[in-house]
């Protein structure tokens, strides 16, 4: 068996999925863009109001689709973290469950109710960050999620490193 060279055991609950959700719903470049856009349409917007009624008349239906793009997205995030969650919790049969990941040179493990998961590097995609998690994506899309403060064995700052060295892409903030 391979040396542990990275340990990280942690509750995984509904804080864990608000967060990695709001990272990947409201924090992605398409969003940011389409924000970028919305802001500078609602000063427009506000100019439209100064001139007159008949340039509110014309902006009001877009502001309604900025307004109906942010709804939908808002309630995307809470299913997906509602979802996440009532999973976890199912399985589980309390709130939250518990989570184990190891890290070996040759592989990334996760154990999650005596159930492992173990895939070598290779299938890995990319990794981003949020405030406290780093969640590691495999190509098929599975998401492995490593709290930053609970590493039993290394640290989370080595770990980025260890996964650039590996080639993964690494994203989003460091704190």
């Amino acid at each position: 068996m391979n040396e542990i060279i990275f340990e990280n055991k942690f509750r995984r609950d509904k804080t864990t999925f608000k967060e990695i959700f709001f990272s990947y719903f409201f924090c992605s470049p398409i969003v940011i863009v389409y924000s970028i856009i919305s802001a500078l349409y609602t000063v427009s917007f506000i100019l439209a109001i100064i001139s007159g009624p008949q340039a509110v008349k014309d902006s009001i239906l877009v502001m309604l689709f900025i307004l109906f793009g942010y709804a939908i997205l808002f309630i995307k995030y809470l299913q997906s973290v509602k979802i996440a969650s009532e999973r976890d919790n199912e399985v589980s049969g309390a709130e939250g469950i518990d989570c184990l990941v190891t890290v070996t040179n040759d592989e990334i493990i996760s154990n999650i109710k005596e159930n492992n998961v173990a895939l070598s590097f290779d299938k890995l995609e990319k990794a981003y960050q949020t405030k406290n998690y780093i969640v590691v994506e495999t190509k098929a899309k599975l998401s492995y999620i490593l709290k930053k403060d609970s590493f039993t064995v290394g640290d989370a700052d080595s770990f980025i490193v260890f996964l650039r060295e590996k080639g993964i892409k690494i994203k989003g903030k460091k704190n």
